[in-house]
């Protein structure tokens, strides 16, 4: 994941699996160069966990089909065997039937010849106790996961995990079903919009939830119906993705029949299809950049809550804001992170200006649940209250809210010793503050 995100753009396991379908194809010279990438990809993983001075780095691998295990035994093990700690679960079959004679226990026996222990767990639910039952207080993980096949003991397993130990990221790509079956992934949507509620429901863990725009059959319309979808079900991350028609890989077998075009080089996304336009693409782009800026940064919670109610869908939203900075000139010199509460505010003030004041106070109190400054931002008005600011606390009067007494005005204190590990805001509580100091 930590290569995803520095968009090192390399699919073997689309490539494996055309090659299978073609067993000419399977040359040694082929195999062995994938098993090289495969083998570097792995390398510099684990070079960037040592490089951000994680304590130890740790690999949780699923082997995906039989054929793939058989063919690539002996470079997994290669690969895998560069992590401190390792876990193997059993292989997941999907549509093969074990006509191989391979399992994950070959794959341990492998990776112990480099002299390395391996624990070898069969199944989620086990990992997820394992992680638990030996928890050092400082390792976190990132689990890829299918939410709508999570068992009921697997959900109640997740919902015991000490808060930010684990983070979930769910590929739901589209809710289009006609697009489902084109790209061969069987979803419950249902199912997975209920396990993702259940997950949200337990606190203690952050839901990254991913959407890829340009996929078959989805045209801007549909796409925007998956957005508005999965925006609903409350993920702390919502990932606007395109698709890459990566060398090798089914997309690129059917670019003449799905009309993709997509960039020559590196990340090769896609730019238009029979489907979506290119300037649809640079739309997209545009609210994939407010998207990752203001939601997905967590800094503005309180106030996107209240500025998305002014708006008949979520997409609607991030579209105004996404002309709103086209207008103003911020995608050619992108405000800095204490000046885009500014600019959020100047785009308020456009779009609910008869709410401006209770929108400032929204921000100084998304703000304050990040921030600790010596300065007062510029959009606080509320009274400066004498020794209310100290390194550690900090106390705002919020005119516009209404506090415990059910009555107008209230004082908030953040404390900033103690943040929580999900959402990084600081603990903040209602506190009694002299009358005379409003």
């Amino acid at each position: 994941k930590f290569l995803d995100r520095k968009a090192i753009n390399f699919d073997p396991i689309g490539i494996v699996d055309n090659w299978l379908k073609d067993s000419k194809k399977l040359t040694d010279d082929k195999v062995k160069e994938l098993a090289k990438l495969i083998k570097d990809k792995v390398q510099s993983a684990t070079f960037i966990l040592t490089n951000k001075k994680y304590n130890e780095s740790w690999v949780i691998f699923q082997p995906h089909t039989y054929s793939r295990t058989k063919l690539l035994l002996d470079d997994f093990a290669d690969a895998i065997s560069n992590f401190d700690n390792i876990i193997l679960l059993d292989i997941y079959a999907a549509r093969e039937q074990n006509t191989y004679n391979i399992s994950s226990q070959d794959l341990a026996n492998e990776i112990s010849k480099f002299g390395k222990e391996v624990s070898y767990i069969p199944d989620f639910e086990n990992v997820v106790s394992f992680i638990k039952e030996n928890d050092n207080r400082i390792t976190n993980f990132h689990f890829e996961i299918a939410a709508d096949i999570l068992t009921e003991e697997e959900l109640e397993c997740l919902g015991k995990m000490r808060p930010g130990q684990i983070q979930l990221e769910i590929g739901v790509q589209t809710t289009n079903p006609q697009t489902l079956r084109e790209i061969h992934r069987t979803t419950d949507m249902e199912r997975l919009k209920a396990n993702v509620a259940r997950l949200r429901a337990f606190g203690n863990m952050h839901l990254h939830l991913d959407l890829i725009a340009g996929l078959p059959y989805e045209d801007k319309a549909s796409f925007i119906r998956s957005f508005n979808e999965v925006y609903a079900m409350g993920g702390d991350d919502l990932q606007l993705g395109f698709l890459k028609v990566l060398h090798g890989s089914r997309m690129e077998e059917m670019r003449s029949s799905y009309g993709l075009i997509a960039e020559e080089n590196a990340p090769y996304e896609v730019l238009s299809t029979n489907w979506i336009s290119y300037e649809d693409v640079i739309e997209l782009k545009r609210v994939e950049e407010m998207l990752s800026l203001y939601a997905n940064s967590g800094q503005y919670g309180n106030t996107l809550h209240a500025l998305l109610a002014c708006f008949e869908t979520p997409y609607a939203f991030f579209e105004a804001l996404a002309r709103f900075y086209e207008r103003r000139g911020y995608f050619l010199q992108t405000p800095a992170r204490s000046r885009r509460y500014e600019v959020l505010l100047e785009f308020a003030a456009e779009t609910e200006p008869s709410r401006i004041k209770h929108t400032e106070e929204l921000l100084t109190l998304d703000f304050y649940l990040r921030e600790n400054p010596k300065s007062r931002p510029s959009f606080a008005h509320g009274p400066l209250l004498p020794q209310a600011r100290s390194a550690l606390t900090h106390v705002e009067y919020f005119e516009t809210f209404t506090n415990s007494n059910n009555t107008q005005g209230q004082y908030l204190r953040f404390d900033y010793t103690q943040r929580d590990p999900v959402t990084g805001n600081v603990k903040v509580t209602e506190t009694d503050w002299p009358d005379d100091l409003k």
